[in-house]
């Protein structure tokens, strides 16, 4: 992935603006950067640009005063190829010379004016129409927020410009990719309620650029020189993880299921009961994990056998013989269990379950799944020293720590005088309905609690889901 940034550096003009925006450049290993608010004088550029990163190749936009937009990027890693210019962003299409990867990436420096902004979200809209193969990242200073809680001050965003902006998000089919550091990208610099602080610096991408790099997401920096915290692209790819297992409802409906599972149960293991449970689990793992692979990905089979389907009902079409009608009644069915196969699949990974309604648009579910991935990722946590961890190593320990130090160990056990709370409560259980809460539960109730849980739902620590089990218990 190419690691791309942007600074609204807020002139240029100073040493130690450029300084600054050098030394961010070697630490975070950046290849390409869109410089905003420059207010550099056209005469004046080439002599700013000579020692500020010696060797890189530059793109500007004056047509607006002040080089609002100013592109930079190390010819000797990237190539960029500016594709369209307006005033408020530059869209280009990059391309990693080392990885041979390529992208699109539109550097954006939103308007101050709400109005101003709707040509920006009209041409970027216009973009995304053109994108849908290709991994898109949009970056920079919008000048506008989605939500009240992106601001801290007295000043408020108009209700109108924030649903504009996310309105924009929706309709472009962009995503928030989670970040790191700074929550607020820029500050007024005033003091006492006058302060204020706003997340008017943003990377969004499209599910595109989530299927080639899911684990990609920004650092806000500290604003150094600036009023602005530059914002850049980062990714985890190349930190190796063990997959994780997760079983897939459809093999339920594969045959031989049950006598698969039977074959496996029937061992005999030394051990307590629960050891003899979870070793035979562990060997049903390897099992299915075969079954999935020589099944092979469910999004291909699909295609394939649509493929199948047509070039039969072509032929038909042509000779109109029986054992031709046959064939594509065959090829009909082959192909609608590949798409009952990969709805299932998909439901499950998303979690949704309005796919049985008749809603088959699995471009939804993919965005679905990216989506949730993407904001449920933790990056940063505050541990109990008031101490900031990015590492995920620590972000880890830190989780497993906090909730070790809630259940764990042994606590002195506490009597509790409810009689203040009497005067507020409005019912209070008498003996009897006390006793029902804290009567033995029965095998029935434990089985009807079991069976209401939706076979989609999220699995449990070992992989396997409710629809697994309820499956088995139905035979």
């Amino acid at each position: 992935m190419i690691i791309a940034a942007s600074w609204n550096v807020r002139g240029l003009n100073a040493i130690g603006h450029q300084h600054a925006v050098g030394q961010f450049v070697r630490e975070k290993g950046v290849q390409f950067l869109g410089l905003l608010e420059t207010r550099v004088r056209l005469s004046n550029v080439q002599s700013v640009r000579s020692g500020l990163l010696p060797g890189w190749s530059w793109f500007d936009d004056y047509s607006g005063p002040g080089g609002r937009i100013w592109l930079a990027w190390n010819a000797m890693e990237i190539g960029v190829d500016v594709l369209r210019v307006e005033a408020q962003f530059i869209h280009c299409a990059l391309f990693n010379k080392r990885t041979s990867t390529k992208c699109l990436i539109s550097v954006v420096y939103g308007d101050c004016e709400a109005v101003r902004r709707r040509s920006l979200w009209e041409s970027l809209l216009s973009i995304s129409e053109d994108t849908v193969d290709d991994p898109w990242c949009v970056l920079g200073d919008f000048n506008a927020i989605v939500d009240p809680s992106e601001s801290c001050g007295r000043v408020v965003e108009p209700n109108s410009a924030m649903a504009e902006f996310s309105d924009f998000i929706t309709d472009a089919a962009l995503v928030h990719l989670p970040f790191q550091g700074c929550p607020y990208t820029w500050h007024n610099c005033s003091e006492g309620i006058r302060s204020l602080w706003r997340r008017l610096d943003r990377v969004l991408v499209n599910e595109v650029w989530l299927l080639k790099w899911p684990r990609t997401s920004y650092l806000s920096a500290l604003p150094s020189t600036s009023d602005h915290s530059p914002i850049v692209l980062r990714s985890d790819e190349c930190r190796p993880t063990k997959g994780i297992f997760r079983f897939d409802n459809f093999l339920t409906k594969q045959p031989g299921f049950l006598n698969a599972v039977r074959g496996v149960w029937q061992h005999s293991i030394h051990g307590n009961r629960m050891y003899g449970v979870t070793c035979k689990l562990k060997a049903l793992k390897t099992m299915f994990k075969g079954q999935k692979k020589k099944m092979g990905e469910l999004s291909v089979n699909v295609c394939q056998a649509r493929v199948l389907l047509d070039k039969a009902q072509a032929l038909f079409e042509v000779f109109r013989e029986d054992i031709l009608n046959e064939l594509v009644q065959w090829c009909r069915r082959i192909y609608c269990k590949a798409v009952e196969l990969e709805a299932s699949m998909l439901r499950q990974r998303a979690k949704l379950s309005w796919l049985k309604y008749g809603d088959q648009c699995t471009s939804i579910f993919f965005k679905k799944i990216n989506a949730r991935r993407a904001a449920q990722r933790v990056f940063q946590i505050y541990n109990s020293a008031g101490e900031m961890l990015t590492e995920q190593s620590l972000v880890a320990a830190e989780f497993v720590s906090y909730f070790q130090s809630m259940l764990g160990g042994v606590r002195r056990a506490s009597s509790i005088n409810c009689d203040f709370l009497q005067p507020h409560l409005k019912h209070i259980l008498n003996t009897e309905e006390a006793d029902a809460l804290v009567r033995p539960i029965t095998h029935e109730e434990i089985r009807e609690a079991f069976y209401d849980i939706s076979e989609d739902s999220a699995p449990g620590p070992d992989g396997y889901t409710s629809g697994f089990f309820k499956q088995l218990g139905r035979r």
